[in-house]
């Protein structure tokens, strides 16, 4: 399924090697790119990133990291801008604590959110910190960031920041009782 896309990158100027990037499609048509090296008379699969040289967010810095995007595992389809490292025969992301969401370019719907039903969210992102509760009458929230493991925070209109807890892309564990997020939350952004 590989794409006529292909490119010839310098991930790391301080090695001798170059890569080549083949790009490819996913099941949703989004671009994602494979890295290969060509080594001891033997091509080796270096990695995937999600993203592609021809997109805005994409860029090779040439100190063996890279500039791209990397998918929402949970609540909503969306990317997240990240940086990705080349260790050794292996490029994946560099981890980190939060990822934010650009939601600039959204629609209005898109940003805020109505609370469908109660949901009990937390005041620090663990799952021994206080909790609250928060109501349809609290108005519209909107998502500004996410671990992109377990927890999302959620901004809500008077500007306070709560984490949200899930265990995986819509199970949000709620009074007990598993409950998918479209369930409580309003107009959640699912392609697919």
């Amino acid at each position: 399924n590989y794409s006529i896309q292909y490119y010839v990158v310098d991930i790391d100027q301080n090695d001798n090697y170059k890569e080549l990037a083949i790009v490819d499609y996913d099941y949703s048509d989004n671009n994602k790119t494979h890295f290969f090296r060509y080594e001891n008379e033997s091509l080796k699969y270096l990695g995937t990133i999600s993203d592609a040289p021809d997109n805005e967010s994409f860029y090779i810095n040439g100190d063996g990291t890279v500039n791209g995007r990397i998918y929402s595992n949970l609540l909503q389809t969306t990317t997240f801008q990240t940086v990705y490292a080349l260790n050794g025969d292996t490029i994946a992301p560099i981890e980190t604590d939060w990822y934010e969401v650009d939601d600039s370019l959204w629609g209005e719907t898109d940003r805020h959110h109505n609370i469908l039903k109660e949901v009990t969210v937390y005041k620090e992102a663990d799952l021994g910190s206080e909790t609250i509760t928060l109501t349809p009458e609290d108005g519209k929230v909107r998502f500004p960031a996410t671990d992109n493991r377990n927890w999302y925070q959620i901004e809500t209109t008077d500007g306070k920041i709560y984490y949200l807890y899930m265990t995986d892309f819509l199970t949000v564990p709620n009074g007990g009782t598993d409950m998918d997020a479209t369930e409580i939350f309003e107009n959640l952004l699912l392609v697919g």
